[in-house]
């Protein structure tokens, strides 16, 4: 269900052109036409990148100067109202849209005709509105007089009928009355071989969204050849690697699971998966991020869901089960990786030779699959590697029609070096979201705050370690018991979390015998576990740097004059990482001063490690200009403020089959937005960040700017005190998304507080990390010797060790 927005565009600017270029009657309101001209192609080009608000600023000022220029009644003002109809429609503010297409509507009905084919597009358009609000009563006239008049105007054989009739068929499918949409999607598919030959892709669409109807309708005998059909097309005439022939792969793996015939499933879920992947690395990154962000959304997101559904209903076969692994290992975190990189290879071309050999960096890999292989390789004989994944299940019942989704579950994939994969269903996503939620209460009660006392210091350590235990005991029984016969045997466990998994402290959960699971385990968190295989970087770390205490009041002058002195004529932030997400709003960060006493205090034990002299940025030198000079730092301490912006939520397709093109919004209407951008960092100069002017920097510090910086080099970064004073942290993507945002830059591992802890006992705990480095242990290692000598000093002191002092540090990476 695509409409064409851009046809009249073409013409519109060719008559400016022509006036603004020639000697004739136009001339006097050349100036006019000039703007208009700009106005309306820069409200194209941001269109087309996903700009949404600029480009709606852009079509409102050719809006006005139209009418001025032509008039409110002509053509070329129907043009614009049209697309910015369109721009709202794909934002879905759609009470804006209706009245702008209606108005189009009206110009293009008295200038031309109410049979004329563009009035005939108008109705599509307004049609393909009420579609997507789900008004289907209004949807289904207006589709129909469009296709009255392309039927009359155009002739019965036209391709633009082609597109009605599918338009209307897909109407009758989401309404279920697959009976009227049959013979429609018949006839699209008959114009369409008939004027574009038997092998053109729109053939295959037609195709493609016909077997999607039979499959709904359980008539599989008609649905796999049409399938088969159209992705023999695809590869012919798209290529084998298009994301067409990944979604035809996608259906025909579900059509084969509800036939239960697991194996083909499993091959072309396989399929589809190294396809996707490809695609993933080598072309979006050059995509505009609308098209990026519509694609991982509302295309990847469906097919892995699906194929992670199927090696959930197959979770007893071994060969599913490894091959499922696959799936998982090359499907998680993609998106972030995909976003970064098209800002990454914009740095590249700018300063190609300097970052050079970046880590993680997916393009350094001939081909971006990673094989089970590879990673059962790279694991120690005595660890475990635990994929979690959240995802919606797909219902292959063929009995439950229209009901193509099960809800969300959470399922681990538990992979050693040798041995079968195991599949583990660990149950539903909302049982395991209330316990973590319990948990994290628990913490926040431990915390206190002003209007509540610490229920450590009203009722003692000892009580309330009790009481703590009782959530995280409930939590433990649902994500670590399932999984205890494949995993207590392994020291080591690498746990790679998804959703809100990654918001609990793991070292902290209880195992069967009592113990906290740090006491047994040595526990590192990856972002997936092909960060196992990840090639480090040979670039000369440099000398470590910290930030602390920044002054967030700081005014945007004093901050330009600051970052001056201290590093010089900075360059001038790249525009391509600048945009902050609108969700962030007037949100004000509170001053830490004691994270400078913190950051005193560990200096030594770190600067004995690296074997150098640490730099310490504090207040107003804490600048998002100084940070973004850094080249390698051996260590990188950050203390302040993290933002974690909730996940958009998007609803998830009741048409899996066809051929659905469905704009970039989240579950509310609202424009998705690049999930780095919705994470970062808060610096010196954040609250008036609103007063920063183009060529100043925000005191924001975005995971996306993050992933722009040069930190190849970089052994450790410590996120220190993250989101204390902003509120709850709900996003566990973000948390996930900001880490991984520094191990794109170059970062090997992140250590980051998952809750603010006391400043004497954080100062200790990362005092003891660091010597325990200085003593050559490994980072995971070193981590676990400081939360155990903390629990054993506290079990000392005070017959107890609650997991509010020693279990808030987590490490992600190598």
């Amino acid at each position: 269900m695509m409409r064409t927005v851009g046809r009249f565009g073409w013409l519109l600017a060719a008559v400016l052109i022509g006036c603004v270029l020639s000697a004739n009657p136009c001339r006097a309101k050349d100036d006019d036409k000039a703007a208009l001209l700009a106005a309306f192609a820069r409200g194209n080009a941001l269109y087309g990148e996903g700009k949404y608000e600029e480009a709606a600023a852009s079509y409102e000022a050719a809006l006005e100067l139209a009418s001025g220029v032509f008039g409110t009644n002509s053509l070329n003002t129907a043009t614009i109202l049209n697309n910015l109809a369109a721009l709202y429609d794909d934002m879905g503010q759609y009470a804006k849209a209706e009245p702008l297409y209606r108005r189009a509507l009206r110009i293009r009905e008295d200038k031309l005709g109410k049979d004329h084919p563009d009035a005939a597009q108008c109705l599509n358009n307004m049609a393909n509105l009420y579609d997507h609000m789900g008004q289907y009563a209004k949807a289904e006239p207006l589709y129909q007089r469009s296709l009255k008049i392309r039927e009359d105007k155009l002739g019965k054989d036209h391709p633009d009928l082609a597109d009605s009739l599918n338009n209307l068929a897909n109407l009758y499918y989401d309404m279920g009355q697959y009976a009227k949409a049959e013979p429609l999607y018949q006839r699209s598919l008959k114009i369409r071989e008939d004027k574009l030959g038997k092998e053109h892709p729109d053939v295959a669409r037609s195709l493609h969204n016909l077997a999607a109807l039979y499959q709904q309708m359980g008539q599989y005998a008609k649905a796999e050849p049409s399938y088969q059909r159209s992705l023999k097309i695809y590869e012919d005439k798209l290529g084998k690697d298009h994301p067409d022939v990944a979604a035809s792969l996608n259906n025909l793996a579900n059509l084969f699971a509800e036939q239960g015939r697991w194996k083909e499933a499993a091959d072309a879920a396989d399929q589809e998966r190294r396809i996707v992947r490809r695609h993933v690395t080598r072309v979006l990154p050059v995509l505009s991020e609308k098209e990026q962000l519509a694609f991982l959304e509302h295309k990847d997101a469906v097919f892995f869901h699906v194929a992670e559904s199927l090696a959930l209903s197959r979770r007893e076969d071994a060969t599913t089960a490894a091959q499922s692994a696959g799936w998982l290992l090359n499907g998680k975190a993609v998106a972030q990786e995909a976003l970064a990189q098209r800002v990454l290879a914009a740095l590249d071309a700018r300063d190609h030779a300097a970052r050079l050999g970046k880590a993680s960096a997916p393009s350094s890999r001939a081909e971006p699959w990673v094989e089970l292989a590879e990673v059962r390789k790279a694991l120690p004989a005595d660890a475990v590697l635990i994929e979690i994944s959240k995802f919606q299940v797909a219902n292959f019942d063929p009995k439950a029609k229209g009901n193509p989704w099960l809800g969300y579950r959470y399922a681990a994939w538990v992979i050693t070096a040798e041995g079968d994969v195991h599949v583990v269903d660990l149950g539903p996503a909302a049982a395991i979201e209330d316990a973590v939620n319990d948990v994290r209460q628990a913490l926040k009660e431990a915390q206190g705050s002003p209007k509540n006392p610490s229920t450590i210091v009203q009722d003692g350590e000892p009580d309330a370690e009790k009481a703590m235990l009782k959530p995280l005991a409930a939590l433990s029984k649902l994500v670590l018991e399932p999984l205890a016969e494949h995993i207590d045997s392994k020291k080591r466990w690498y746990i790679s979390p998804d959703a809100s998994l990654w918001l609990i402290p793991w070292a902290a959960l209880p195992l069967k015998d009592g113990r906290y699971a740090v006491e047994v385990h040595t526990i590192s968190y990856l972002v997936s576990g092909r960060d196992l295989v990840a090639v480090p970087s040979k670039a000369k770390p440099g000398r470590p740097r910290m930030m602390a205490d920044p002054d967030y009041d700081l005014g945007v002058a004093e901050a330009r004059t600051a970052t001056k002195d201290l590093v010089g004529k900075a360059a001038a932030p790249d525009p391509s990482l600048r945009a902050v997400s609108p969700s962030l709003g007037r949100m004000q960060a509170p001053r830490l001063p004691g994270t400078a006493v913190e950051a005193k205090s560990i200096q030594p034990a770190l600067e004995k490690y690296a074997g150098e002299e640490a730099w310490l940025y504090q207040q107003d030198k804490a600048l998002e200009g100084v940070f973004k000079t850094f080249r390698g730092p051996r260590v990188l301490v950050l203390s302040t403020h993290g933002f974690f912006l909730e996940d958009q939520v998007v609803a998830p397709s009741d048409r899996i089959g066809t051929e659905e093109k469905r704009p970039a919004l989240d579950k509310e209407g609202k424009p998705l937005e690049n999930p780095l951008l919705r994470c970062g960092l808060l610096l010196a100069g954040c609250n008036n960040r609103d007063q920063a002017k183009e060529g100043d920097e925000d005191g924001v510090l975005t995971g996306l700017e993050v992933a722009g910086t040069d930190l190849r080099g970089t052994e450790l970064v410590v996120l220190s005190a993250c989101e204390t004073g902003l509120g709850e942290v709900h996003n566990g993507e973000g948390v996930a998304g900001l880490r991984q945002a520094f191990q794109l830059a170059g970062a090997r591992a992140v250590a980051a507080t998952l809750w603010q802890i006391p400043d004497r006992e954080s100062a200790k705990l990362m005092g003891d990390f660091f010597a325990n480095l200085g003593d050559g242990k490994p980072k995971a290692e070193a981590l676990r010797e400081a939360q155990l000598a903390m629990i054993q000093s506290r079990r000392e002191k005070n017959a107890a060790a609650h997991p509010f002092f020693w279990a808030a540090y987590t490490l992600t990476g190598q």
